[in-house]
């Protein structure tokens, strides 16, 4: 949250409880939903950002051996990050200097703090078809392929 937005909060719950303290029961009520909505809007924004810090660290910390290879999250390129569900966390989809695609799911607790939940290899394939749903995204990776 930044400063701005805990200003406006706190200003309209101050004020919230001033006019239920003076007697003005439908002032207060207006401002204790105004209240409501600001919240409302605030909490899911902070919670992505928040997601979002906690997956780049773990995509970044990513060094394993597995299916044969080795997945390291610096050496790679981030090229889409979708939310599983806002609860779950995320999963990030990848390419490595090599070619190989990879998704990587990515846990996210309720303090913030990410964990590394699945590592699953996509041939180029899959790929395409998962990345067509962002259509800038798939033609900056597979703009040659548009005759095929």
């Amino acid at each position: 949250m930044t400063f701005n937005q805990k200003t406006l909060l706190t200003a309209v719950i101050t004020f919230a409880f001033a006019a239920l303290i003076f007697g003005h029961i439908w002032v207060s009520i207006i401002l204790s939903a105004t209240t409501w909505l600001l919240l409302c809007t605030i909490i899911p924004a902070y919670i992505w950002k928040r997601n979002r810090i906690a997956a780049r660290a773990v995509f970044e910390a990513l060094k394993i051996n597995a299916l044969g290879k080795e997945w390291v999250g610096k050496r790679s390129e981030v090229v889409l990050v979708k939310d599983k569900n806002k609860l779950e966390g995320v999963e990030v989809i990848a390419k490595t200097i090599e070619g190989s695609w990879f998704i990587v799911e990515i846990y996210i607790n309720n303090k913030g703090e990410g964990s590394l939940k699945k590592l699953h290899e996509i041939n180029t394939k899959a790929a395409k078809t998962i990345l067509k749903e962002v259509p800038k995204i798939h033609e900056r990776y597979f703009r040659d392929d548009k005759g095929k």
